[in-house]
């Protein structure tokens, strides 16, 4: 890693426009793609900004990435009071490593995003992604710590 903040870029997939649901994991990324292209087919002309699923979105070989949503078994559970503070949702977090061990595409992020995340946000209100945004980078890894933006 680089230890160096102004490495990573501010923003990341702000041009993916895409929606967490119906709990579906892809076992494969050319089903994902499939899903990710019906999708951006139904919304509006001047919604479409122009998705790029095989350009490098980030040179690194790990990344981390916040977000809020629920965790089904601790919902279901007879103890459950609601999560930390009062909160709606729960802190989360998905540690995602690139298949080449150098960058992730837009696609491969995407893609290992939606599953590491999708049983937590299926369900909620904020399931729509509208990019990452840059909060920093982790000082023990070096690796960049991205924040979801959320959106309903």
């Amino acid at each position: 890693m680089t230890n160096q903040p102004d490495a990573w870029p501010q923003e990341l997939l702000r041009k993916a426009d895409w929606r967490f649901w119906e709990e579906q994991t892809y076992d494969n990324r050319s089903d994902f793609d499939e899903a990710v292209r019906r999708w951006h087919a139904r919304l509006e002309e001047d919604q479409r900004f122009g998705w790029h699923p095989d350009e490098v979105a980030l040179s690194a070989p790990r990344v981390r990435v916040e977000y809020f949503g629920v965790v089904p078994e601790l919902e279901e559970s007879d103890d459950f009071d609601g999560y930390e503070d009062g909160e709606d949702y729960a802190a989360l977090v998905a540690d995602l490593v690139s298949d080449n061990g150098r960058d992730f595409t837009a696609g491969e992020l995407l893609y290992k995003l939606h599953n590491a995340a999708v049983r937590h946000l299926d369900s909620v209100d904020h399931c729509y992604m509208e990019g990452l945004q840059l909060k920093g980078e982790d000082p023990s890894s070096g690796v960049p710590v991205y924040q979801m933006i959320q959106g309903s």
